[in-house]
Formats: C-alpha cells, structure tokens, sequence
C-alpha cells in the first residue's frame, strides 16, 4: 500500500510562481508540499539553457518583492537577466529562506482528483507515495512542455537533431552548420548567441518576427542606489499597471495622431528599448488593430532593422 502524504497545501512546480506560492502558504501557517518533477528548482529557467537565453522584464522586476532586503542588495548587474543569472537567483532565494525542507525534487504529479466526501484532493505521484491535501495550486507555467515540429523526414535527418530545451553545457556547435527553425523569442536569441562561432547559421522563417533594441546595458551604481531608493514607488507602478511592467500603459489610439507625431513616439520609443514599453507605452491600439500594429512594426521597426541589415551587409558582415 502507498503511503499517503496529509498537508494543508500542495504545490506543482519549483519556479517562480510555485516558490512564490510557498512563501505565500508559509505565512499563513499552513502545511505545504512542493512536488517537482526536475531535479533541481528553478521552472523554466532550469529547463532551458540554451545560449542567449535572457529574461524580457527588466531586472529591478523580476524579483519576488516580499524580501525588501533582498531587492535592495542582491547584485543584478545588467539591465536584462540571463538564464544563469535567474537561476542562480531562485536557487538563492530558496536557500536564503530555508524552504528546502518543503520541496520534493525528482516527484511528477501523474493524476489529482477531488474527493467531495472528503472535500479533499487525492494527488498520485511516478514515486510510491500519493499525497492529500485541502488546496492545490498549479504553478507549472505555460513553458514547461517543448512543442516539437511534425516536419516530414524529422526521424531520419543524419545530423545533430535537438529542441531548444534539449540544449546542455556539452551541446556543441563549433565550426558545425547550423539551422534554426522558428524565429521567435528562443530563436532569435539562440541565432545571435551561436553565429559567431559556427561555419554557418541559417534561420528558416515560416513568419519574419519583427525585433525590438532590448538596450542591455550595465546597471551603474548611482542607477542602482536610485532604484533602491524608490522600489516601494516602483513595485506600487507595477500592481497599478495592466501588464505588470511598471510603466502606465497609453490610452492614445494609434491613428488618433498626426504621422509626424507617431514617428516620435516611436523614435523614442525606439531609442529607451524594451519590447514591452514600444508595443504598450506608445499607443493604446497595437494589439488589437491591424493598422495600428502595421504603423508600429512595418513603419519603425521593419525599416530600422532594414536600414541596419544593409548597413551590415555593406560592412560585409
């Protein structure tokens, strides 16, 4: 007979949101069980360490904003975070706040079923141990499953064949040919990660993505102390803001201006970076109308990255 776990809390997933949860339950008095199926914490950022791997959120913002102390002295030198950089991190928060003792490693959840005579779920695990508990929380994200391509001929391709998420320390591409499939946020990162060190990279592109500066830069010590100096105003921004980027999102539709005005806003935009603040901080209307959404990629971003591309060609990069 499996022997059966009781908590108060059972959590899915050691990533962001499942250490979140954790420290959430632990405050109010509740017992709790992480269950992950990896080997170690971390989610997503532990599944994929592909090169170029690099958080979207500013750095300031990715933190959990519980531990004041910790947003104020644990060191985020760039303006972006890498995957390591965000690793490292978690697994810093984890042993930092002793929460190890309430996370199972190496346990996947195969089933969870509600017993209403019980008004309890019943969680059955790959280990031989199943576990009961009042609440469950799902905290697996949406990037925890790779989405492989049905592409005709896949099984018999004579090279080196791997997802994104398959990528490891010892994945080498040195000197090799490479094709990416996708040019989406994985692969447009992983391309400019590896062209330099492989005989050649070839992007295949069902749909051209349109790319935005990200302006990673170096975190100055005067722009860390300001950003201490003002987290409880910033984290304030980021619970009043829509999207969770801190930044008042616009409610200026598009087309509402002159076209002189739009190409400010956009150079602007352009020119502070960030993906975020040029699709939501210009205009109110770039994800939900075509025009719109042509006005900010094809006018500003399409023919920036047009005017670069050939000025690297004529360089002869």
């Amino acid at each position: 007979m499996k022997p059966t776990h009781r908590f108060d809390a059972i959590i899915i997933g050691a990533g962001l949101g499942g250490i979140n949860s954790l420290h959430e339950v632990l405050e109010l008095g509740l017992s709790v069980r992480v269950l992950e199926r990896a080997s170690e914490v971390g989610g997503t950022w532990s599944y994929n360490q592909y090169p170029g791997c690099t958080s979207d959120t500013p750095s300031l913002l990715y933190r959990l904003y519980w531990d004041k102390e910790d947003l104020r002295t644990y060191p985020w030198p760039n303006r972006y975070l890498t995957q390591p950089e965000i690793l490292a991190y978690i697994k810093h928060v984890v042993s930092k706040h002793n929460v190890s003792p309430h996370i199972q490693l190496n346990t996947e959840v195969t089933s969870a079923t509600w017993d209403p005579t019980q008004n309890r779920w019943l969680i059955q695990t790959n280990t031989d141990e199943e576990y009961t508990t009042r609440y469950l929380i799902t905290a697996v994200g949406v990037l925890h499953e790779p989405v492989l391509p049905s592409i005709p001929g896949m099984h018999t391709f004579r090279g080196h064949l791997l997802h994104s998420t398959q990528w490891t320390p010892s994945t080498d591409i040195a000197n090799k040919r490479v094709g990416i499939i996708g040019c989406g946020a994985s692969g447009i990162q992983i391309l400019t990660a590896i062209a330099p060190h492989t005989a050649s990279t070839t992007s295949f592109q069902r749909t051209p993505q349109y790319a935005i500066p990200a302006r990673n830069a170096a975190i100055t010590p005067a722009e860390r102390a300001s950003y201490n100096a003002r987290y409880d105003a910033i984290i304030d921004a980021v619970w009043d803001s829509a999207t969770g980027f801190g930044f008042p999102e616009s409610t200026t539709p598009t087309m509402s201006v002159s076209p002189d005005e739009r190409v400010r806003v956009f150079e602007a935009l352009w020119r502070e970076g960030g993906a975020m603040q040029f699709m939501l901080g210009g205009f109110s209307d770039t994800f939900s109308d075509a025009a719109a959404n042509e006005a900010a990629c094809a006018r500003s971003s399409a023919q920036k990255s047009r005017r670069r591309s050939k000025t690297r060609r004529r360089r002869g990069r």
